[in-house]
């Protein structure tokens, strides 16, 4: 009994102990944004709350949204970054300042929003997913209640929102804000219940990544499209994978697991390719080929990032399950993702053979699941991420092309472009930051993507895709590639990349010119080292802190989150104890006078 005792005194002391280190993250974050934002808060118009949180290996980021009467300001959020060491290290986003108090009782519901969006739009009846939520808008400096209306349609391209007022069903913009993989540089429906199922081993044959790099020819010859005809050469290029899959009661094997789910969203209708055999061997003139090799790209991704990474991330759509459309977009040569739908188009070569689109497009989406938010296209940011996802996808898995004497080393959308149908991309783009961009989101996110793939040769897959997901997370909506290239190097600093690593990185991203501040390893003197023994306690404190480990007299300065000093004091053996009851409640900082050595503390 006393075992059993102590053993359940362990469980619930271990669980408080990371409980605790939770909630002080969060304090700080709390703190910072009350400090930030003093001014805002004192309008009682505004009501600042958490969002949502994620914690990684780089730290925990918060992230903050603004709201009337529990209704959301559109786009308008702040995202705090907490290190390991309880610092806030980076934060992103904006609150909207110009936004006044309205009534937020709309005069329409949600489902006659989406009516009156379909109406517009020309697409009653033909609707695949939708979702409608109320927000509050500031339309070019008038604040209005608003539904935003998303949908996808069988009949209509694209991924479109459209903004209802809800006082006077007017209709305020109809916008496409699907992500492609290629062209438009400028720029939830309940599908019913599943059925009784269980996740079970299937195989099948896939481009791995694609019929060129398995191979090491590049397009023309026995390699070419040929309106999707295949030949002995390309049904040799396929590879044997096994994944997982749905059985149901039925046994029934169904394309979807625990991250994704096979859906016909918009034409061409070519079904589901549900059979009773685990075994999806498809050549590439079927249609279900390129629905297995969507699938098995997809989720292994998902597993990489959740599994091998360690970063728990899902879609925030659909009950965390990503709907694919392996032949969309009415037979037209693109893809896109938008909404947690993942489309893939048939023109020219079919978008679901080259996992280079197909991961490119899924990195829209875990751009978006990671911010919890519209993604940036600010500089062509999220088509430059995308670009880097699938490039160090299709390299890291050692085929022809994964060697730098291959003349397609840098080559992006190998199979699919590159050719007679579009021209492709590539990530030894050389046009440096900023001058170098020219407006087009597609062109100017190749120097993102080359940027990191630089570091990506240095640091190596794991490492780098790592940093950079972990980095992304603590950007917004409006975030620029400078920016998130400051939020990459910070968050590598704080997952504890090594001094002359870092020192490095920083280097590939200044002489690309991203403007980094350059980055010196401390290293701590013998009196520095003599400090950093000092410990605080209790942390966090409500009234007094007390000093252990001092052996000298030492002047200190707090300062709060602001850099705002608040307290003068001069400590030793015998006078240790500092009373900080006067002080406000959040995160303050110790800095002793001739050292570069600082300790940190939370007043309750």
């Amino acid at each position: 009994m006393i075992h059993r005792l102590l053993t359940l005194f362990f469980i619930v002391f271990f669980f408080n102990q990371i409980s605790y280190a939770q909630n002080q993250k969060e304090l700080i974050a709390t703190s910072w944004i009350n400090s930030k934002f003093a001014s805002l808060r004192t309008q009682t118009t505004y009501d600042l709350k958490k969002n949502f949180n994620q914690a990684g290996a780089s730290g925990e980021t918060f992230r903050y949204g603004q709201y009337i009467n529990n209704v959301p300001v559109l786009n308008a959020s702040v995202a705090v970054h907490v290190s390991p060491n309880n610092e806030v290290t980076y934060n992103s986003g904006n609150f909207d300042t110009a936004i006044t108090t309205i009534n937020t009782t709309p005069k329409i519901t949600a489902d006659q929003a989406v009516y009156l969006a379909a109406k517009h739009l020309g697409i009653d009846g033909t609707i695949t997913q939708k979702e409608s939520k109320l927000y509050i808008y500031n339309n070019n400096g008038i604040t209005q209640l608003v539904y935003r209306v998303t949908t996808n349609s069988k009949t209509l391209d694209g991924f479109w929102e459209t903004l209802v007022n809800a006082k006077t069903s007017e209709i305020i913009s109809s916008t496409d804000i699907a992500h492609y993989y290629h062209g438009h540089d400028n720029g939830h429906e309940d599908f019913g219940a599943r059925a009784e199922e269980s996740l079970v081993e299937a195989q099948g044959k896939i481009f791995n990544p694609d019929p060129l790099s398995v191979t090491g020819e590049t397009y023309g010859g026995y390699f070419i499209d040929n309106d999707d005809t295949t030949n002995q050469y390309l049904d040799d290029a396929r590879i044997d994978v096994k994944f997982n899959i749905t059985k149901n009661v039925a046994g029934v094997y169904q394309l979807k697991g625990d991250y994704l789910e096979i859906k016909e969203i918009q034409n061409p209708e070519t079904g589901l390719f549900e059979q009773h055999s685990p075994i999806f061997n498809f050549t590439r003139d079927e249609d279900g080929f390129e629905a297995v090799n969507a699938y098995y790209h997809i989720d292994k991704n998902m597993r990489y990032i959740n599994e091998t990474l360690g970063i728990e991330l899902k879609s925030m759509f659909n009950d965390g399950i990503i709907y694919y459309d392996p032949h969309a977009f009415n037979g037209a040569d693109n893809s896109s993702y938008g909404g947690g739908v993942l489309k893939f188009g048939t023109g020219g070569v079919d978008d679901a053979e080259d996992a280079d689109v197909i991961v490119h497009e899924l990195g829209h989406g875990i751009h978006e699941w990671l911010i919890q938010s519209s993604i940036s296209q600010v500089e062509g940011l999220s088509e430059g991420f995308g670009d880097y996802w699938a490039q160090s996808y299709s390299r890291g898995l050692d085929r022809y092309n994964s060697f730098k004497t291959s003349s397609t080393y840098n080559d992006l959308f190998k199979w699919d472009g590159h050719n007679e149908f579009w021209s492709g991309r590539v990530t030894d783009y050389e046009a440096q930051y900023p001058e170098g961009l020219v407006n087009k989101i597609h062109t100017d996110g190749q120097i993102f993507a080359s940027t990191l793939m630089q570091v990506w040769e240095f640091l190596g897959k794991e490492t780098t895709d790592k940093i950079v997901l972990e980095g992304l997370a603590m950007t917004s909506s409006e975030t620029n590639q400078a920016e998130a290239i400051e939020a990459i190097r910070q968050a590598a600093i704080d997952m504890g990349l090594d001094c002359s690593n870092t020192e490095y990185i920083t280097t590939i991203f200044n002489d690309r010119g991203y403007g980094l501040e350059p980055y010196e390893c401390e290293r701590l003197s013998v009196d520095d080292t003599d400090i950093s023994k000092i410990k605080i306690y209790p942390n966090p404190a409500s009234s007094v802190i007390n000093f252990k480990n001092i052996t000298d007299q030492h002047d200190i300065v707090i300062y709060n989150m602001m850099g705002q000093r608040v307290l003068n004091y001069t400590i030793s053996r015998s006078n240790n104890t500092v009373n900080v009851s006067s002080l406000s409640k959040g995160m303050y900082v110790v800095s002793f006078k001739n050292y570069s050595v600082n300790f940190k503390f939370i007043k309750q």
